[in-house]
């Protein structure tokens, strides 16, 4: 029997009053409207309630009165005995599915200070949630009770949806610029940022967030748009595609992805995953209690290595119904010597497996009501970074030139932590320069001297890193000397250069980075 079918035949059996309560209960004003329904009013993103439009005074008092509502027709359900399905499928509190260009500031405000607890958030598809209306996404909790409220809690974002923040605006009154009254507009946009500071423990908004929204305008809108913004500020991607095998890339992504929330969780700095300074072991396979796990260590400052281990779903039907927003698996980080101390513990939706530059727009179904996979290399966005710095070309043992240039190198993961280096040189008047090399991902450069080690320019050279490459360093280079007497002004021979040496054996290219 379908739902409606199914609350139609139950609703034939009840009082008329409560009946109207359960099928549908909407509310329109000036400002947001709200539906409510005990079926789904999104069965993809599991919410039980939604806001559409502009938020205004008074949606905080509606909003408030939607949960009271939602928790008297389940406390009801739960009343009547014979257990509808519909009550296995209520958590104990609603997940509100949002869709509003944001409002009023400060109502926003009072729904993080007075109501935080008592209800989940999610932006379906072709939703968005922008300005105030992003702040009570970051309101969703998890719950305490109710069949699946540790699936369906917190603050889900589709990968097709829309998050945006940005900077509270100044509304001063037009043709209105006297210093009384812009110091009072400032005064009130600082308590504003200040009642939401005090706010940020209780709701988990992330300091890097609020950095992030205090530095965009208010006239543009920052989007939460990649797999790793996300991961750092607790947000849940679903429905998204999962990765199709447990491979070295899935694994080594979920948990390096993780490992600024393990960072701040211990107090240790955060850094940069990609910078190729950390020894790199391959994850570790093996069988328990016939599940796939997969673990490997990485380093975590002063705690040393972490062992962390990614256990996924045998089953991905929970209690027998699907339901898109779940997660993958656990994620799982034991600390401490022999790893008998603390274990944290993560939830690792879809965006986990994947580069952190990767679009959440790459992570969409094609049908959001079916499981969907594919590799974690498949999926994954390449990582690039880029350094202004400085170029030059010797020939023999003379300098003949040297420019500004930008170096930006890229990486391709594959799924066994191989990786396709690209490096591209862009200079201000010259044609642009292109190396290819073969490594491992997120180690840096292959530093090997091999005569085959790169590609430059279509024809086979070698590289190395050179810190001294004065007449008294292991590498007689004086032209690189020149070089570096030329970038440092004339202060030092000494500075730390990438030397391609070209397969003739008398011409090299140099890079240095501009610090």
């Amino acid at each position: 029997m379908g739902s409606g079918l199914l609350v139609r035949h139950i609703c034939f059996l009840m009082p008329w009053v409560f009946c109207a309560a359960l099928l549908l209960s909407t509310k329109a004003s000036l400002g947001a409207s709200f539906t409510r329904s005990i079926d789904p009013v999104d069965p993809i993103m599991s919410c039980h309630i939604k806001l559409e439009g502009p938020i205004e005074k008074g949606d905080q008092e509606q909003l408030r009165a939607e949960v009271a509502a939602y928790a008297k027709a389940r406390q009801e359900l739960r009343l009547r005995g014979d257990s509808p399905p519909q009550l296995e499928w209520m958590p104990s509190i609603p997940r509100i599915c949002l869709d509003s260009p944001g409002g009023s500031y400060n109502e926003a405000l009072e729904i993080l200070e007075q109501d935080f607890g008592t209800f989940a958030t999610a932006i379906g598809k072709g939703m968005r949630c922008e300005s105030a209306c992003a702040l009570i996404f970051m309101a969703g909790a998890s719950g305490d009770g109710g069949s699946i409220d540790l699936e369906l809690g917190g603050r889900v974002l589709h990968p097709l949806g829309k998050l945006g923040f940005h900077a509270p605006k100044l509304l001063v009154p037009e043709g209105q610029y006297d210093k009384q009254v812009v110091d009072a507009v400032y005064s009130q946009s600082v308590r504003h940022i200040a009642r939401l500071v005090g706010q940020m423990n209780k709701i988990s908004f992330p300091e890097s967030l609020l950095e992030r929204m205090l530095l965009t305008p208010p006239e543009q809108m920052f989007y939460v748009s990649t797999a790793g913004h996300a991961i750092d500020w607790r947000i849940r991607v679903a429905p998204a595609v999962f990765p199709s095998e447990l491979s070295p890339l899935a694994v080594w992504n979920a948990c390096y992805n993780a490992r600024n929330l393990v960072a701040e969780a211990l107090g240790e700095a955060r850094v940069d995953i990609y910078q190729g300074n950390f020894w790199q072991k391959p994850p570790v396979f093996y069988e328990k209690y016939s599940n796939l796990i997969g673990e490997m260590p990485i380093p975590m400052g002063s705690q040393g290595d972490v062992s962390c281990k990614f256990q996924p779903d045998t089953d991905p039907i929970l209690y027998n119904w699907y339901i898109p927003t779940t997660s993958a698996g656990m994620l799982m980080f034991e600390i401490g010597e022999d790893h008998t101390g603390r274990t944290l513990f993560f939830d690792p939706y879809a965006n986990y497996f994947v580069t952190r530059a990767t679009p959440l727009t790459v992570l969409a179904r094609t049908d959001d009501s079916r499981r969907e996979y594919a590799l974690s290399s498949e999926l994954s966005a390449p990582v690039a970074k880029s350094t202004k710095g400085i170029c030059g070309w010797t020939q023999g043992d003379q300098l003949t030139s040297y420019s500004r240039c930008v170096e930006t190198i890229t990486e391709t993961p594959r799924e066994d932590l191989s990786a396709s280096f690209d490096l591209f040189y862009q200079f201000e008047d010259n044609e642009p320069i292109e190396v290819s090399a073969e490594g491992s991902f997120a180690l840096g450069l292959p530093a090997n001297p091999t005569k085959h080690s790169f590609r430059f320019q279509k024809h086979w050279a070698s590289m190395e890193v050179d810190g001294m490459p004065d007449a008294g360093d292991d590498y007689n280079e004086p032209g690189v000397d020149d070089f570096c007497l030329g970038v440092t002004n004339g202060e030092s021979p000494w500075c730390t250069v990438r030397i391609f040496r070209m397969e003739n054996g008398q011409d090299r290219f140099l890079f240095w980075e501009d610090h």
